[in-house]
């Protein structure tokens, strides 16, 4: 499965400018058209920066290791178990009609549910609590008004439902065998290392990433700014349109993908946009600033570089696949971020 990668780009697509030095032509412009302006630079040179450091426990890499192995666990049948209770994992096959016509996404031959947790529209699951393994009930429901899907919301509905099992969750044993078949690595104490390897790479990534935002908001608290109210409120306006697309892509309601993915509410998350979109916007002024004073930029040369790498990093084919799914001035924007921070940290002064 190809990894995927989401740009720390600005939500106003960017207009990639070219500086005219000859062969050294570079793209050095991150959004060309914000009429926003930063007034006064604060001092980005100089500044205080903790090298990251993290720890990690051996309890910590035995949890990672837990959760890894739990993907590969199975449904199995409970031999034993004939009737359904209230918190129990059934097998289900069901399909549902409204006018008598079956509707998209409405019939399942083998459909996993831990009933009582509320995924099914209200009453499906309460028509299967204490009916025996292979019992079939029709049951006729409504689908809420606000259904996620508008095309079903606020109709009747006729389930027909078998109860084909009731069953557990297994994981299988760690062994040597299952870990080189199943993880690719020789044995579990390869795994381990692995394992551990990688939750000190990803806490130090975080742990960088903070220290990074400190220094940016450090910059941003000490400089000055001539904000433009439209702009901001545009910025803000295409911020929302965007996690309404995600949501969409996820096929969530989108205040449920802000409290699992933000972890706030619809109401929250649009009284605190306007700070947001405005925060976006000082961060581009503040490095398009220090770009434009350090003469820094990204070369065609360090982007079919980098485009090469990426591709290979997240297991694409080739360039031409990885560009297809991610637009070059993206790459690009996100490319001239980081070579900011890196000038910033590398002219910080370590803790």
């Amino acid at each position: 499965m190809k990894k995927k990668i989401i740009f720390a780009a600005a939500l106003i697509g960017m207009t990639m400018v070219f500086s005219a030095c000859g062969s050294n032509e570079k793209y050095t412009t991150i959004d060309a058209s914000l009429e926003s302006k930063i007034t006064e630079l604060a001092q980005y040179k100089g500044l205080t920066y903790a090298p990251a450091q993290v720890t990690v426990t051996d309890e910590d890499v035995e949890e990672e290791m837990e959760m890894e192995l739990s993907w590969y666990g199975t449904y199995e049948k409970i031999p034993d178990k004939t009737v359904a209770e209230e918190g129990d994992t059934v097998n289900i096959a069901f399909k549902g009609t409204i006018n008598g016509e079956e509707f998209e996404q409405g019939t399942s031959e083998s459909y996993d549910l831990i009933l009582g947790t509320g995924e099914m529209i209200e009453g499906f699951e309460e028509a299967i609590i204490g009916k025996n393994v292979g019992d079939k009930v029709t049951v006729d429901l409504v689908f809420p008004e606000d259904y996620d899907d508008e095309s079903v919301a606020g109709q009747n509905v006729t389930f027909e439902i078998t109860l084909n099992q009731i069953e557990e969750y297994v994981e299988p044993e760690l062994t040597d065998e299952f870990v080189k078949e199943n993880l690719e690595y020789e044995n579990i104490e390869a795994f381990r290392e692995a394992t551990r390897n990688s939750l000190v790479e990803s806490l130090m990534e975080d742990a960088r990433e903070e220290a990074q935002s400190g220094l940016i908001a450090e910059i941003m608290d000490n400089s000055t700014f001539e904000m433009v109210e439209d702009e901001i409120e545009a910025y803000r306006e295409a911020m929302i349109e965007e996690y309404e697309a995600y949501a969409e892509m996820y096929g969530m309601a989108y205040g449920d993908f802000l409290e699992m993915f933000m972890g706030t509410t619809e109401e929250t998350f649009a009284e605190d946009s306007k700070g947001m979109a405005e925060e976006s916007i000082k961060n581009i002024l503040i490095y398009q600033a220090i770009i434009d004073k350090e003469d820094l930029g990204i070369t065609e040369k360090e982007y079919k570089k980098a485009i090469k790498e990426m591709a290979k990093e997240y297991e694409y084919d080739s360039v031409e696949e990885f560009e297809a799914d991610y637009d070059k001035p993206s790459i690009i924007e996100e490319m001239l971020y980081e070579k900011v921070m890196d000038f910033i940290v590398k002219n910080a002064k370590g803790k």
